[in-house]
């Protein structure tokens, strides 16, 4: 009981034999009301197909364990062996690695579509990484709400909030880079410190002037009376990758980009700002 029933020989090669019979027909047909060598050709013809397909028959069914085997060794590799992993895990811990594992999965699947995830001090090598390795152009927009993030591109800060390495990147950039940065800005908080009014005149001269960049800004109150969304905090290279990032707690996560449909929309958020943002000319 539950034996697997053995497969007739008849129902084994029943393609073969049927071509074998239909070809034997045609070439009887053919030699008796055509010519006897046409029909002598089909019969050749049909014999030799048939040849072919039992010999890649029997080639499949002599290697097939070999073939598995190495089937099963391939989807091991390929699958680092998480399963065989998995099942290794106590019971007490099988919710969190299967939690783990749909992570992994999850993370797998947004690099499939051209996005990944990237946090705190991976996400910063990244982006000082993508920024020196630009070629033709560097689009980006920076957001400063507050005065720590308006006084971020000092560069005669000494303290590590900035990030060293960021503005070292930017530096390295070759002069033939068109490079374009939108500061958005709030007035409100500017007009009231003249300290810091003076500090980021002096940003935005180290901008244009120590950086390279083309300089516009604009100001939080005329994007509220302009009912005008705020822009996102990003950075597109070679209108190829973009990176936009957010505040998640203390941790600052870093969002990448290759995929084109999304990369063109950011291009196309880019240009709307910069023609709504003012020149600087200072």
């Amino acid at each position: 009981m539950g034996e697997k029933k053995k497969e007739s020989w008849f129902s084994k090669y029943s393609f073969e034999i049927l071509v074998f019979i239909i070809g034997i027909v045609i070439s009887i047909i053919g030699g008796y009301f055509v010519e006897l060598e046409i029909g002598i050709i089909i019969l050749i013809m049909t014999i030799f197909v048939d040849i072919i397909k039992l010999s890649i028959k029997f080639a499949l069914e002599e290697f097939k364990e070999d073939i598995l085997q190495s089937l099963s060794g391939f989807l091991k590799q390929n699958n680092f062996g998480i399963e065989e992993c998995y099942l290794k895990i106590s019971d007490v811990w099988k919710e969190e690695a299967k939690s783990k594992i749909n992570d992994f999965r999850y993370e797998l699947e947004k690099m499939a579509n051209g996005n990944k995830t990237l946090f705190d001090i991976g996400g910063l090598n990244y982006q000082a990484k993508l920024i020196s390795n630009t070629k033709k152009e560097l689009l980006a927009i920076h957001l400063g709400l507050n005065e720590k993030t308006m006084v971020r591109w000092d560069l005669e800060r000494t303290d590590t909030d900035f990030y060293k390495q960021i503005v070292e990147a930017s530096q390295s950039i070759p002069a033939d880079v068109i490079k374009k940065r939108i500061f958005v800005l709030d007035d409100d908080c500017i007009s009231k410190n003249f300290d810091l009014k003076q500090k980021l005149d002096r940003i935005l001269k180290d901008q244009k002037n120590k950086l390279g960049f083309t300089v516009k800004i604009i100001y939080k109150s005329t994007l509220q009376k302009n009912d005008f969304p705020f822009p996102e905090d990003l950075i597109i290279s070679d209108q190829m990758e973009v990176i936009t990032f957010n505040l998640r707690g203390v941790k600052q996560e870093i969002n990448v980009s290759i995929n084109p449909a999304e990369v063109d929309k950011k291009l196309r958020d880019f240009k709307k700002y910069w023609e709504f943002a003012k020149d600087y000319n200072g």
